[in-house]
């Protein structure tokens, strides 16, 4: 099982050398690293020399995540690609366990829970377990049960993916600016299996700057982009409910975000689903769209019209 590793880097010089000397104390080390940094400012090149770890280094000024990782997918050699962001850190196990349940038998992927780092503060947590049984041969009926859930955050650095499959369903979506990595799980998912490890062997580094998924209105737009995406692959009541409480839920995140255009992306984009009172909301947005964000800040403050505005559970 030849492994690549692919790590995608954008002004993370203050953590590249650790995750990249994670890569290189593992127990079952990669076969290689492809390394792309996508338009750095900072000191990040440097860095990386300065690990001392050998990397195969491309450069490039994609500003898009999904694309870099993509490309640096086609200069893999190995066919297994195992993903890792250039701020956070695999533990010394995570691919000998990784490759050890993929290769018991024909799963496409596998997916490693992780501990979280709160950069700001200093914490530590745990992510929540997923509601499947641990280890391989999970059918894609088990990842949409996690799917329509509420939890849906499964970052980039704990997948480990068959290069194959991976090229198969088109990589990386490139206009999926946000929330590509659940996008992604998903289509190479259906019809096939996969593996899940729920011990936590990588740690997610949370930060409020620079991190692709700070923006919650964006990642909330995108989300919804991805189910509508998906439905053709996980179809049902369960999925159709799932894209209607996003459609809400994005919605909302535009309104308090105070992004008028990202207001109507969400109308456009969710029409269907957010019903007469939620469509006269955003005809009302563009008309007056100080007066709409601030109403419905006040609404999402008051605790007697709280429930109202917020319409879902866990609303942004």
């Amino acid at each position: 099982m030849k492994v690549s590793a692919v790590v995608t880097t954008h002004d993370v010089a203050p953590w590249i050398e650790s995750a990249l000397r994670s890569i290189a104390g593992q127990q079952r080390p990669p076969d290689e690293i492809v390394l792309l940094d996508d338009a750095s400012s900072d000191d990040t090149l440097a860095r990386v020399a300065a690990s001392g770890v050998p990397v195969r280094l491309l450069r490039d000024s994609f500003r898009n995540a999904a694309r870099a990782r993509n490309v640096a997918v086609s200069h893999c050699s190995g066919e297994w690609i195992a993903f890792l962001d250039g701020d956070d850190l695999w533990q010394p196990e995570h691919l000998a366990e990784a490759l050890a349940l993929l290769g018991s038998g024909s799963d496409v992927a596998l997916l490693a829970s992780y501990q979280e780092y709160f950069e700001e503060d200093g914490r530590w947590g745990d992510k929540a377990p997923l509601p499947v049984r641990p280890g391989a041969g999970l059918d894609d009926r088990d990842l949409y049960r996690c799917y329509v859930g509420p939890n849906i955050g499964w970052p980039t650095s704990g997948l480990v993916v068959r290069r194959d499959r991976f090229l198969e369903v088109g990589g990386f979506d490139e206009a999926q600016l946000r929330r590509h990595d659940a996008d992604l799980f998903l289509r190479l998912a259906a019809g096939r299996t996969w593996a899940y490890q729920p011990r936590p062997t990588w740690v997610y580094r949370k930060r409020e700057s620079g991190n692709i998924s700070a923006h919650r209105a964006e990642c909330a737009y995108y989300l919804l982009r991805s189910m509508l995406k998906l439905r053709e692959h996980y179809p049902g009541p369960e999925m159709e409910a799932r894209i209607r409480r996003q459609a809400r839920l994005a919605q909302s995140a535009a309104l308090l975000a105070g992004d008028g255009a990202l207001v109507q992306r969400v109308s456009g984009l969710g029409s269907d689903y957010l019903g007469l009172p939620r469509r006269a909301l955003s005809a009302a947005h563009r008309v007056a769209p100080r007066a709409v964000e601030g109403l419905w800040r006040f609404a999402r403050s008051a605790p007697a019209l709280r429930s109202s505005a917020q319409a879902d559970a866990g609303a942004p």
